[in-house]
């Protein structure tokens, strides 16, 4: 886009000197650049008022003016995914744009030590969404304006439900809602430009420190609630989000859990079948921390991983013997491997939830 206005402005003048007779209009346009507009006052001059006649040469088709694009392709921003968070893991919105315009994304925020009749096991606010965009329009050389078409939440806002222990509560995307107008920021965009409430949002990547004057990414802002999301490219972070991907495991996690357990509460299961379904639960929380701890392993340097390996050490040793207290007073029982089991399911899924808190 430099290019193209460099080469704009450069013939502007050419033109000015070569044309005594045209008449130059000039009207700005939100960005602040010239528009040209030729009236032709004598027919006799037709030829010298062309923008390129016939005896143009091979240097001087260079000048040739480039159209200002007025939309920004999807397939663009689809290289990206953007994100909307207070930059401190607590909570935080994912979106991702396809090549069509359509979209999807989720919302998640936690408050585990927040708990009540029912939910001993803490509160989980959610949004997975999907959707589409409009068309962008040029607003200036670094803005882009699109709306929401259409959207749909898996959830209906405001319900809420309780997966073992758990209260689940669904709720409109953060960052998108109430969006009626949102602007798209290229990297041409002059970040002291740019409004406040975008920079707020987005200032947990130090646009302040930065020697940029431009901005070092793409950026989504919607008007309505002032809220900004910053872009990283998806080739920095693999084809698909882990954490996206982990969060909606476990969010899927608990759903087959619920289901187990109303099975072993509700079915008519023999003592042996009890056992079997009991320590099918525990292997699914058991095989996510697992995943859970890879990627840690994978993400986090050494010495936070040394210090955490330590804390998971000391954390086995504790779950080891409430699991052996808990079977202790079914000593000879056929109950006892589902008492443990299901001991060590309660036990590993608080941890799952406890590690998730380090990948936000």
């Amino acid at each position: 886009m430099k290019k193209k206005y460099k080469e704009f402005n450069r013939y502007s003048k050419l033109l000015l000197v070569a044309v005594s007779s045209t008449v130059i209009l000039f009207t700005g346009c939100q960005s602040g650049n010239a528009i040209i507009n030729n009236t032709n006052t004598d027919n006799s001059n037709t030829e010298n008022n062309q923008v390129i006649d016939s005896n143009t040469t091979e240097s001087d088709s260079t000048d040739t003016i480039t159209p200002v694009e007025e939309t920004i392709q999807f397939s663009e921003l689809s290289k990206y995914e953007f994100v909307f968070s207070s930059g401190v893991g607590a909570w935080q919105t994912m979106l991702n744009i396809n090549e069509d315009g359509s979209f999807q994304g989720l919302y998640s925020d936690s408050d585990m030590g927040d708990t009540g009749e029912g939910y001993p096991n803490g509160i989980i606010y959610s949004s997975k969404f999907e959707g589409e965009f409009t068309t962008p329009k040029r607003v200036n050389d670094y803005t882009y304006s699109m709306s929401i078409e259409t959207i749909k939440l898996e959830k209906e806002v405001g319900s809420e439900e309780i997966l073992d222990g758990v209260k689940f509560i669904y709720s409109e995307p953060y960052g998108l809602d109430n969006a009626k107008e949102i602007y798209i920021y290229t990297t041409l965009a002059p970040i002291k430009e740019l409004p406040e409430g975008f920079r707020s949002w987005v200032g947990y990547r130090d646009l302040s420190n930065t020697e940029d004057e431009l901005l070092p990414f793409y950026g989504l802002y919607n008007v309505e609630t002032e809220s900004g999301f910053s872009s990283y490219e998806i080739d920095e972070i693999g084809e698909e989000n882990p954490v996206l991907d982990i969060i909606e495991e476990v969010a899927e996690i608990e759903k087959q859990y619920e289901q187990m357990n109303n099975r072993r509460l509700n079915e008519d299961l023999n003592q042996t079948e009890m056992n079997f379904l009991a320590q099918e639960i525990y292997v699914l929380w058991d095989d996510e921390i697992n995943k859970i701890w890879g990627y840690l392993k994978e993400t986090l340097d050494k010495d936070t991983m040394d210090i955490l390996t330590s804390e998971q050490r000391e954390w086995i040793t504790r779950k080891e013997n409430e699991i052996e207290k808990a079977g202790s007073e079914y000593e000879g029982g056929s109950i006892r491997p589902m008492i443990e089991y299901l001991k060590g399911a309660e036990l590993t899924r608080d941890r799952v939830y406890e590690l998730i808190e380090l990948i936000r």
